[in-house]
C-alpha cells in the first residue's frame, strides 16, 4: 500500500520550538557569570586589585589574575587587549541569549489574541513557542560562546 500524503491539518501545523531544560539551565547560570566577567574586563584598571571598584565584587579575580595572566594587571600594563575584546563578545553573547529567552517568555505570556486564557496555548492545543527569528538569535549566542572558547588561548 502506498503511503498517504499528509492531511491538510498536519501539513499546515505551525512550526514550534521551546528551549530544552539544559538550554534554560545553561542560560540561567552562564549569563550572570559572563556579565560579571565582562564588567571586570571592561572596567580595568578600576577592577584590578587596588582599583576603586575591586572590592567586594571582583576580589576573586585577584587570585585568578595570578593564574591566568590575560586577566591580570600585567596584561593591562603591557596593553594586552584580548580580554577586553573577548568581553565585547561577552556582551553580544548575553544580548543574544537574553533576546532569545525574552522572546520565549513573551511567547508564553503575551501570545496573540488567538490564544486561550490558559498560558498562551493556541486553540489547536500547541504552545506558540519561540519565533524562528528568536531561535536564530539564540543560535547566534551559542556560536558566540563557541567562538570565544575556541579563540581563548593561554
Amino acid at each position: 500500500m502506498a503511503p498517504q500524503p499528509p492531511t491538510a491539518a498536519v501539513a499546515a501545523a505551525p512550526w514550534s520550538h521551546s528551549p530544552s531544560f539544559a538550554t534554560k539551565l545553561w542560560i540561567f547560570f552562564s549569563v550572570p557569570l559572563v556579565i560579571w566577567d565582562a564588567m571586570y574586563a571592561l572596567g580595568m584598571p578600576h577592577t584590578l586589585p587596588g582599583g576603586k571598584w575591586h572590592e567586594p565584587l571582583f576580589v576573586p579575580y585577584a587570585r585568578y589574575g595570578q593564574i591566568d595572566h590575560v586577566y591580570g594587571a600585567k596584561a593591562w600594563e603591557t596593553g594586552g587587549g584580548f580580554v577586553r575584546a573577548q568581553s565585547v563578545l561577552n556582551v553580544v553573547e548575553c544580548v543574544a541569549y537574553l533576546g532569545y529567552v525574552g522572546a520565549w517568555a513573551c511567547s508564553r505570556c503575551c501570545s496573540s489574541s488567538s490564544s486561550s486564557a490558559k498560558g498562551g496555548i493556541k486553540a489547536g492545543g500547541r504552545s506558540p513557542g519561540v519565533p524562528p527569528a528568536a531561535v536564530l538569535l539564540g543560535f547566534a549566542g551559542a556560536v558566540t560562546t563557541l567562538t570565544k572558547t575556541a579563540l581563548y588561548r593561554k
